[in-house]
């Protein structure tokens, strides 16, 4: 008899905790803290970068409407290029969608229509550090007092253009709360369910533990390692182009690398694709293309924690071989070396089924 009374009051205390954990400090609380992070949410037609999701529209406008079009996306504007690296994801953005265009409009624009050439300034009020004119800064005569990217520079670099020409744009904007609403039942539904495995365990009820240990499944093509799949993709891409299409796919970037175990898992599905090259893609890169002392610019770019690593070499210095990280046959594609973000390699994305 005292056992079962036990073990009811046990039953009842994990059920109470349950019942607080779903409370509002869990759903209203830590929700909007956890979900800005959340970087695989970007609506279908655009693409995320960091804190920020970016989408070229074809429909050809003048600078001002395609700014004010922008503006209808939340925190909206025409889009600021603020880093090398940036200018390379939106350059893959743009070649990765169907456009004939020569030019594309960014943020980039002259209010004062200034002569000298010195009042050119961001639309989302950014500082201009950053600058990548196709030529010298415009200045008088000018084309126009509107920015624009360019073909002929890969859409890397900037030329000046009249202001009421009608253009394709691109426009970056933020994930708001509503549009990461459906993910938060997820995270309520597990803290339920883990309620209920726990409450089984109590009662013995091992099967439906195991059932749940269950490995997940990948689509044909890749393979499953703990929570997440992996694919070799051998068909060479730049760096940049590579994660754009490792966006493809769910939660989908080019893999991070965040332990021993992983790096030899990796490693691994590399030689287990009669893969012949020296080196293939990761998803490590310096944003900072070397600005930051010691080589502590590089990040991964899902913005997973740099806690592991795993340099051929000391972590790089300058002279830099570029600012995009690869792992190498000579280490059985488990050490890390930079190399030329533009060159074209296979690569290994990662992501959710």
């Amino acid at each position: 008899m005292m056992k079962h009374a036990m073990a009811f009051l046990s039953m009842s205390w994990m059920l109470l905790s349950c019942l607080m954990l779903l409370s509002c400090p869990v759903q209203g609380d830590a929700l909007p803290k956890e979900m800005p992070s959340l970087r695989s949410s970007c609506p279908k037609g655009s693409a995320a970068y960091f804190s920020h999701c970016y989408a070229l529209y074809l429909t050809p406008k003048s600078w001002m409407d395609a700014h004010m079009d922008c503006q209808k996306r939340p925190s909206g504007h025409l889009v600021s290029v603020l880093s090398g690296s940036e200018a390379s994801f939106v350059a893959s953005l743009i070649k990765n969608t169907f456009t004939t265009s020569s030019y594309i409009w960014i943020g980039l624009h002259d209010p004062t229509e200034r002569p000298s050439g010195n009042g050119w300034e961001w639309s989302s009020n950014d500082v201009l550090n950053y600058r990548a004119w196709e030529r010298n800064p415009p200045t008088s005569p000018n084309t126009g007092f509107c920015a624009s990217v360019t073909r002929n520079s890969g859409f890397k670099k900037w030329k000046d253009y009249d202001c009421d020409s009608p253009l394709p744009y691109v426009c970056k904007f933020k994930v708001t709360d509503r549009m990461l609403l459906p993910l938060a039942f997820p995270r309520v539904s597990w803290i339920l369910f883990s309620c209920l495995i726990l409450l089984c365990q109590v009662q013995g009820e091992e099967l439906l533990k195991e059932q749940l240990s269950a490995r997940i499944s990948c689509p044909k093509g890749s393979v499953a390692y703990l929570s997440h799949c992996y694919a070799l993709y051998l068909t060479p891409k730049s760096w940049m182009d590579a994660n754009f299409a490792c966006q493809k796919r769910p939660s989908g970037y080019l893999a991070s690398v965040l332990s021993g175990s992983e790096a030899s898992f990796i490693a691994s599905l590399i030689k287990n694709s009669l893969n012949n090259n020296d080196y293939v893609w990761i998803g490590l890169h310096d944003p900072t293309e070397g600005q930051q002392p010691n080589g502590n610019g590089w990040e991964w770019i899902n913005n997973d924690v740099l806690n592991y690593r795993a340099w051929e070499k000391n972590s790089p210095t300058i002279p830099h071989s570029g600012y995009c990280g690869s792992v190498t046959q000579s280490s059985g594609y488990k050490k890390w070396k930079d190399y030329n973000c533009e060159s074209l390699l296979p690569y290994i994305c990662k992501f959710k089924d």
